[in-house]
């Protein structure tokens, strides 16, 4: 199953070139809306609105991967790279990030991310805190694998 975004709303920002997006998508583990916003650059109304489909295109094929045979350290790659480049992240936030995809790598980087599990995350969520990890380090990684 493919997550489809839906947009809500593409509003400009007061004297500027820069837009609100809104969209919404369908959660696949909980069945939930959810909703995200986004920030565009476009001169006109028109030209926003293709920045916003683009960026749905975008998004959709970045969740495609959950059905694919890509491995969970490709896949967080990709994320990464994609939350970099959008701009919606501190760089803090970016080297924080970082250091927890490293610590999933150990643990689940192999693993494919259509075959991962409830159980294979429960063991990794062991496994760390039997490694010596403060359970808040454990949920930081969880939040960002999540």
């Amino acid at each position: 199953m493919d997550t489809r975004y839906t947009s809500r709303s593409l509003r400009r920002r007061r004297n500027t070139d820069q837009w609100e997006c809104s969209l919404s998508h369908t959660d696949l583990v909980t069945g939930e809306v959810v909703r995200t916003y986004h920030t565009l650059v476009a001169k006109t109304q028109r030209q926003a609105e293709r920045a916003r489909d683009a960026l749905i295109v975008e998004l959709e094929l970045l969740g495609g991967a959950s059905s694919s045979n890509v491995s969970l350290r490709d896949f967080m790659d990709s994320f990464m790279r994609h939350k970099e480049d959008s701009g919606t992240i501190e760089p803090s936030t970016v080297r924080g990030y970082r250091a927890e995809t490293r610590i999933i790598y150990r643990y689940l980087g192999n693993v494919k991310l259509a075959e991962l599990s409830i159980p294979d995350v429960s063991g990794w969520m062991h496994d760390m805190s039997a490694d010596g990890y403060a359970p808040k380090s454990c949920s930081k990684a969880f939040r960002l694998l999540k």
